[in-house]
């Protein structure tokens, strides 16, 4: 008989459930699993696939309206926390090097790139700029890791070096947009102990630090990682990139069924993640991953080697513009960020 690292990681993700999940498969050769969206109730090795509960890409409805109810309360703040029409709302990507490029440009640095998130949205008339900040707060080599813990130097950064200088304070934080990958991945699925249970243990450490210090934050949402399969970077490639999505499920479903009086899945470590003691809402942002052209989404997203940098892991011009694309087009249709996201709207439950 041979050895579950000698089967086909395909006809693994075919059969489900039939391995144990304690016994970690590692095939280097394998670089394309479905998409999250795309397996939906099917599964990859035994995990369902979907963003959302049940196999769904869709935000279940209970959820979906908390998150109504959030937006009306994201309004402009003064630097000391107070409604007032004249304040400001900030939308700060939380994040390691790409998410930074992603958003603006490499650490953030103004003025931002005119194909990323930021340079799209500043130069769209319909973007309420009068009061709504785009703030970079990702930088170059800031993992899971430097996230995890309110006291991580990477807030009081945000706080000293990015905010203040814009003019803005923690207190105005409403909104984040976080992407979140681990320094050094090493053990993939099924196991327990794999590389996605670990990531999405930080990220909901993350999510509670990010209550901690932004009082007024009422919704953060997380996408997964872009393609990984060009990365020169051993521990950047396939399949961790495809399987940090299951960690970013996992912590929105987490929440989920914990509002609802239920356990999270597969006994995922991510603790409390209950609003609004614990946390903020949580929900997915865009999901970002696809493969190559021969294995491209059912929406026809795809990524090529000349879409990142000669690493193979950062992003370039092209996968920069694709997710700038889609975090726009997340913000303009999503009915939790639109109704604040552009003037002349207007937020209702």
């Amino acid at each position: 008989m041979r050895s579950p690292a000698a089967v086909p990681l395909l006809l693994i993700t075919l059969l489900g459930g039939c391995l144990d999940p304690s016994e970690p498969v590692a095939d280097p050769h394998f670089t394309y699993p479905v998409p999250l969206t795309d397996i939906k109730a099917n599964k990859y090795l035994l995990y369902q696939g979907g963003l959302y509960p049940d196999g769904s890409n869709t935000i279940p409805p209970d959820h979906a309206a908390e998150g109504r109810r959030r937006s009306t309360l994201i309004q402009p703040r003064t630097l000391g926390g107070s409604v007032n029409p004249d304040g400001r709302i900030v939308v700060l990507s939380v994040g390691f090097d790409n998410v930074a490029e992603e958003f603006c440009s490499v650490n953030g640095v103004r003025p931002c790139n005119t194909w990323s998130f930021t340079g799209i949205a500043e130069a769209d008339a319909r973007f309420n700029a009068a009061r709504v900040s785009l703030v970079t707060g990702a930088v170059v080599g800031a993992y899971a890791e430097t996230w995890d813990s309110p006291t991580d130097v990477n807030y009081n950064r945000v706080r000293d070096q990015v905010l203040a200088p814009l003019g803005l304070s923690e207190q105005q934080v409403q909104v984040v947009w976080m992407k979140m990958a681990t320094a050094r991945p090493a053990l993939q699925l099924p196991g327990f102990t794999s590389d996605a249970f670990a990531l999405a243990e930080l990220t909901a450490n993350a999510v509670r630090a990010l209550r901690v210090r932004y009082p007024n934050l009422q919704m953060v949402f997380i996408s997964s990682r872009i393609y990984g399969g060009f990365a020169r970077i051993a521990a950047h490639t396939e399949p961790f990139a495809f399987e940090a999505g299951y960690a970013t499920k996992w912590v929105v479903e987490t929440q989920i069924r914990q509002m609802r009086g239920e356990a999270a899945p597969h006994s995922v470590p991510t603790g409390d993640l209950k609003y609004p003691a614990s946390a903020p809402w949580i929900a997915w942002g865009p999901y970002l991953w696809s493969g190559m052209i021969n294995n491209k989404r059912s929406d026809g997203l795809f990524y090529e080697a000349a879409d990142f940098e000669a690493d193979g892991f950062h992003p370039a011009l092209g996968a920069e513009s694709k997710v700038a694309g889609m975090l726009m087009e997340f913000f303009e249709t999503t009915p939790q960020t639109k109704c604040w996201f552009f003037v002349g709207q207007t937020c209702t439950l």
